[in-house]
């Protein structure tokens, strides 16, 4: 679209969001970290307008400084999708209704360093999470500003270029709620004890997987929870079992032990592609499980 757009005639993209909102009393100088998104949406819609109305052709989301290394640094990072989200929806309404591209956009993270590996690292990933967002929320293209490292904006540009990141995301994601719901509509009919049973399979293993991979980051939601005993492994484990074979019965082995084959499999994959486990490969890790439990308890139908 935007090269469509070029081939016709120039392509106007106006910003500056961050300052005229902070001048306007909607954001707080130093931090500068867009919590209007959240707090107060209607002025991002307007200032969004008034851009268009002054001749913008983009609609660029307002998620400058809304990186999990910011939100960090003002204890907001659990609103870290929602922000991201929030903003890239607002931007995405006003260009549909004026006729205009959006553009998601990532920036500098102030935490690049050119010799230190483990951050830029960690860098990357907050940029791919930022980016998959973007890419399914919708945008038409993205925009990196503000790089301060040579190093930084070429990562920037590489994981923008790279045509998984998000894509993929956002199919498997389609994928499996709608496997998920497949199982439990064949299921809960005639045998409402499974649909049971994976549910507390399912999540009896995410346990096991924090106390079994390290973090893959330093920061982030699973990092702050830490990790747990091997005591409260077994707890948590044990009571799964127990609790999922008297709603499924002798059924349940056959759940458990795919679960724990699709759990050993997620475990691997996380281990060699990032490093250990972080909160969206906990999350996975019960979807997984509890899809790998179902069908199998599916099969004694």
């Amino acid at each position: 679209l935007l090269l469509d757009r070029l081939n016709a005639g120039p392509v106007i993209c106006a910003e500056g969001y961050l300052f005229e909102l902070e001048r306007r009393g909607y954001l707080q100088a130093g931090p500068f970290v867009p919590e209007v998104v959240l707090e107060h949406p209607e002025a991002v819609t307007e200032l969004h307008e008034e851009f268009v109305r002054a001749g913008s052709d983009v609609v660029e989301a307002f998620t400058y400084y809304a990186h999990r290394e910011k939100l960090r640094v003002i204890g907001r990072e659990n609103d870290l999708e929602e922000m991201n989200r929030t903003a890239l929806r607002i931007a995405k309404d006003v260009a549909d209704r004026h006729d205009c591209l959006m553009a998601g956009n990532i920036c500098n993270t102030n935490a690049w360093e050119a010799d230190d590996a483990g951050k830029q690292k960690a860098v990357r990933a907050m940029f791919e999470e930022q980016i998959g967002w973007a890419v399914e929320e919708g945008a038409d293209f993205l925009i990196a500003e503000t790089l301060d490292w040579a190093g930084e904006a070429e990562a920037a540009l590489e994981i923008m270029k790279d045509s998984t990141v998000g894509a993929y995301g956002a199919i498997a994601l389609v994928l499996s709620l709608g496997l998920r719901w497949a199982l439990i509509a064949a299921l809960l009919p005639v045998a409402p004890g499974a649909v049971v049973a994976a549910a507390c399979l399912s999540r009896a293993g995410m346990p096991v997987l924090m106390y079994a991979l390290p973090h893959a980051r330093d920061f982030g939601l699973s990092h702050g929870v830490g990790r747990p005993t091997a005591r409260a492994c077994a707890i948590g484990l044990a009571l799964g079992l127990v609790l999922a074979f008297l709603t499924a019965g002798h059924e349940t082995v056959t759940g458990a032990l795919l679960g724990a084959l699709a759990l050993a499999w997620l475990a691997r994959q996380a281990r060699k592609r990032i490093g250990g486990q972080t909160g969206d490969i906990l999350g996975a890790s019960q979807q997984l499980g509890e899809i790998a439990i179902l069908l199998a308890l599916a099969a004694h139908l």
